[in-house]
Parts: structure tokens; sequence; C-alpha cells
């Protein structure tokens, strides 16, 4: 007679097999930023319609680091908040860069001192979906 396996030791089993896999695929993200760089590429390619922007905020993300010296805070990323507008429609939206990815470059100056905008490629279907280009 074939020995019975509870539901419950399938149940943990599967479980694991899951977590493992997850586990596996976002050390593979985090470690291999070109596969990041790949697909934000990509995204880049398929939107069409492109416009201005203007940034609203730049926020630092910070962590605690804390070993035998003592704590220290270290940013890892930005998350860059800007505003854009789309057939007389207006919207905001926000992104994150890591630091590699994150450049700030001088902007000229237009005839009144202001800062010309950055600009956003939008996709044509839905234009909540944007990406904000940083680098010239």
């Amino acid at each position: 007679m074939a020995k019975k396996v509870s539901k419950f030791r399938m149940f943990e089993w599967k479980s694991l097999l899951w977590i493992s896999v997850v586990a596996i695929f976002t050390l593979i993200w985090l470690t291999f930023p070109e596969i990041k760089a790949y697909w934000r590429k990509k995204q880049v390619e398929s939107f069409q319609g492109v416009t201005d922007a203007q940034i609203l905020e730049v926020r630092d993300n910070k962590f605690l680091k804390q070993d035998q010296f003592g704590t220290e805070e270290k940013i890892i990323s930005v998350t860059v908040r800007y505003t854009y507008n789309v057939n007389g429609k207006s919207y905001i939206s926000s992104q994150n860069f890591n630091l590699i990815d994150w450049y700030v470059p001088i902007r000229p100056l237009d005839s009144l001192g202001k800062p010309l905008p950055y600009q956003v490629k939008f996709d044509l279907d839905n234009p909540k979906k944007s990406i904000l280009l940083t680098r010239d």
C-alpha cells in the first residue's frame, strides 16, 4: 500500500519552491543592471510622443547603514516627480533612478533666465505612461 502524503507537506514544498524562484529572479534583476537598462531602452523606443516636462521634486531615497563605527545614512536612489502636458491635459508622474542612471545636466537658459525643460517620451495611446529623458 502506498504511503499517503499529507496536503500540508505538499504545500510546504510548493511554497519553498515558489519563494526560491522569486528570490533567484530578484537576485538576477538586482545583480545585472543591464537587464533593467535593456527593458527601459525598449520602453523608451516604444513610446512615440515627446513633450516638455518640468521637474517638481527630486527626493533622495535613503537607508541607514550601521556597523561597528556607527550609523551612516546612505542615498541609494532618487525619486523624481515631474509634470507634463499632452493635448491640453496635465499629467504628474514620478520615476525612480539609481544614482548611476540619474544625471542632472546643466540646462541652458531661455531669454527669461529660466532653465529649458526636460523631455518626456509618452505612450500615444495612454499618455499617463511616460519616461523622463535625463541625458542629453
